[in-house]
């Protein structure tokens, strides 16, 4: 993002210097690359978010550690998880999410 100098668009507080158009399209692009860097499964979860902090936000809430009691929670779940006859695959691949 450096390199296609769309780095100030990060920032939550806007630059003074900065018009609005421009940082709104500095956030698309900030968003866009980051779009790029994701797997399919990853970006089901972010495709409506357009700010990169909302990204970084949503990602941070699933993917950030947990405490104890809910991994072994997620654990016993994941281990107790099957597949019904006939159910949607990516339902039931989204069911921790």
């Amino acid at each position: 993002m450096a390199q296609q100098e769309i780095f100030k668009g990060l920032k939550e507080k806007k630059p003074e210097k900065m018009e609005d158009d421009d940082r709104e399209e500095m956030q698309l692009q900030a968003a866009a690359t980051i779009w790029l860097c994701f797997s399919a499964q990853v970006m089901y979860h972010v495709l409506d978010l357009t700010s990169p902090k909302e990204i970084w936000d949503k990602l941070g809430g699933q993917y950030m550690s947990r405490t104890v009691t809910i991994k072994l929670y997620l654990k016993q779940k994941l281990y107790g998880l099957k597949m019904q006859e006939g159910s949607d695959l990516v339902e039931h691949m989204n069911i921790f999410n």
